[in-house]
């Protein structure tokens, strides 16, 4: 769907579905880690073109934040447009593309 704010329109997705058996949630996000969005496609080269173009390692930005649950469920999210604070300095990142 898409949401509209003052600055910007946001395309939005929810994505469900059953994990195959034998399976969880850890092996979800290891199979979709990193999201596409964020590496571009087709995705092993565009990972292999920001290692050579990027001078640092991204560190939270672009991460994945998540957590599971006690019965295996699991949600998570892109961590864009972040800030870390670490021992009294601020770092902050963001992007667009």
């Amino acid at each position: 769907s898409l949401e509209s704010y003052p600055n910007v329109h946001h395309l939005v997705s929810s994505v469900t579905g059953e994990l195959a058996a034998g399976n969880d949630a850890l092996d979800l996000i290891a199979g979709s880690f990193p999201g596409g969005s964020i590496t571009g496609a087709p995705k092993i080269r565009a990972m292999q073109i920001i290692d050579e173009l990027e001078p640092t390692r991204r560190s939270l930005y672009c991460g994945s934040l998540l957590y599971v649950d006690v019965r295996g469920e699991m949600d998570s999210s892109i961590a864009i447009r972040s800030l870390l604070v670490k021992d009294g300095l601020v770092s902050c990142w963001g992007g667009g593309g």
